[in-house]
């Protein structure tokens, strides 16, 4: 994964499987699925977290501490419920650039704090984790 600059889905299919957290790619989308929290079915439908994976062991996400990068480990709990996915429409470097660009831009140690205001997408000065996905993957 680390040198190639395209990525395809061998199967086509959405399937139930456990995630291949060593298939990842630096930018490529992970989701978390609360299957308890009422809120998802309001706003995020299936999925309550998202992230971005940066390459080795870490995750850029957005949490109650702000925008950070934090540990791998924790997705990999077998309790959660993961998806991984990647962006079809631009290339691997692409997706490593616009990482690049959100970590110069945001930070990695909490400067850029979480956005309660989950209708408020298009501000910079604070980030939910969609938002900083969605930020990611639309430079």
């Amino acid at each position: 994964p680390a040198g190639g600059d395209s990525k395809e889905n061998p199967t086509g299919d959405m399937t139930t499987q456990r995630a291949c957290f060593g298939c990842l790619w630096r930018g490529d989308i992970m989701l978390e699925r609360d299957p308890f929290f009422f809120g998802n079915f309001i706003y995020a439908m299936w999925y309550g977290h998202a992230g971005n994976y940066d390459g080795g062991g870490l995750v850029y996400e957005s949490r109650s501490d702000g925008v950070r990068l934090n540990a791998l480990a924790r997705w990999q709990s077998p309790q959660l419920y993961v998806a991984l996915a990647f962006d079809k429409q631009r290339s691997a470097s692409q997706t490593r650039a616009a990482l690049d660009w959100a970590k110069a831009t945001y930070g990695t140690d909490g400067r850029t704090p979480y956005n309660y205001a989950f209708w408020d997408k298009q501000t910079d000065s604070r980030l939910y984790c969609s938002q900083l996905t969605w930020k990611i993957h639309q430079r």
